[in-house]
């Protein structure tokens, strides 16, 4: 007979081993201290931790991270001792003991970032209501190249106050109308819940994060974070209201992030891109960024 259950605290450095128990030797035992180092210092939450036991022995472990933003990352489970079908099974239930308490927990979303050759595992998170949503994009753009020259644009750059919280969740809201970049996340949070979710990314200040308006007009955002240790500014989110785009804005907008990003003494910047959005992936092209780093995001909503 094999439970799922929640990792208990006094076990979860045991089922935390089970993560990494296919692993070389050596590489495993550096990345199980590593991981119980930084769950030690609060660094990583092991409160999502699922354990698959048989009698008294964990023989299968999944781990669920929440996110800032109503969401969560899920890595696939490992399974140890079972051969055949066994091991399906079992991860099968991992897979929907996670997905069921990360329901009951409210988390809207769920994603898997895969390898796209990882067929085993896409096919394990496909079968049990994780399907595959988009395929990511990784550009970079160093600044040893000259940057573009900044477009002469009469409009007025207004940075994140908590005052104008409200202002730039809604014309969040308004940019995923119609959007090419994983559009089957439209609708499925607010504005203010991926504000959330984007202030966690990398070092939030408050002037990195911008609206851009024409003539008293809203057109669009740009929220940028910064990533010392990889000196480079991210890309968090870049987004044109739909009745506006097709007009230069968006790369105009992103030109100005760049320059702000080496005034600031980065050698560079990094985003993520829905590989789908051809149209995206050229204006970032245009403007320097290259790459051609891969993963695929497999996708549970809430409830599926």
């Amino acid at each position: 007979m094999v439970t799922v259950v929640r990792a208990e605290p006094d076990r979860r450095a045991a089922a935390l081993m089970v993560l990494y128990s296919r692993l070389p030797p050596g590489e495993r035992e550096s990345k199980f201290a590593v991981a119980l180092d930084a769950w030690r210092q609060g660094v990583l939450l092991l409160d999502d931790l699922w354990v698959a036991r048989c009698g008294d022995a964990d023989i299968g472990a999944i781990l669920a991270v929440r996110q800032p933003g109503s969401t969560a990352l899920l890595w696939p489970p490992e399974v140890i001792d079972i051969d055949g079908d066994g091991a399906g099974q079992i991860a099968d239930l991992l897979i929907r003991a996670a997905g069921r308490g990360l329901d009951e927990q409210g988390v809207l979303f769920t994603q898997v970032l895969l390898e796209p050759g990882d067929i085993v595992n896409r096919e394990l998170m496909t079968r049990n209501g994780f399907p595959q949503r988009a395929e990511l994009l990784l550009l970079e753009r160093d600044f040893i190249e000259p940057l573009p020259t900044m477009p002469v644009v009469p409009w007025e750059v207004v940075p994140f106050q908590e005052s104008e919280r409200a202002r730039f969740a809604s014309i969040i809201e308004r940019t995923y109308q119609e959007t090419r970049d994983c559009p089957s996340l439209s609708g499925v949070r607010s504005g203010g819940e991926a504000l959330v979710a984007h202030r966690a990314s990398g070092v939030f200040e408050p002037a990195r994060w911008s609206v851009f308006q024409q003539a008293g007009r809203d057109v669009g955002a740009l929220l940028l974070a910064d990533h010392p240790d990889r000196n480079q500014w991210e890309v968090v989110y870049l987004g044109v209201l739909p009745e506006l785009r097709g007009r230069g804005f968006g790369r105009a907008m992103l030109t100005f992030g760049l320059h702000q990003a080496r005034a600031a003494g980065r050698s560079g910047m990094f985003l993520a891109v829905d590989a789908a959005n051809s149209y995206a992936v050229s204006i970032y092209k245009t403007l320097g960024f290259q790459g051609d780093f891969r993963r695929v995001v497999h996708l549970r909503l809430r409830g599926e």
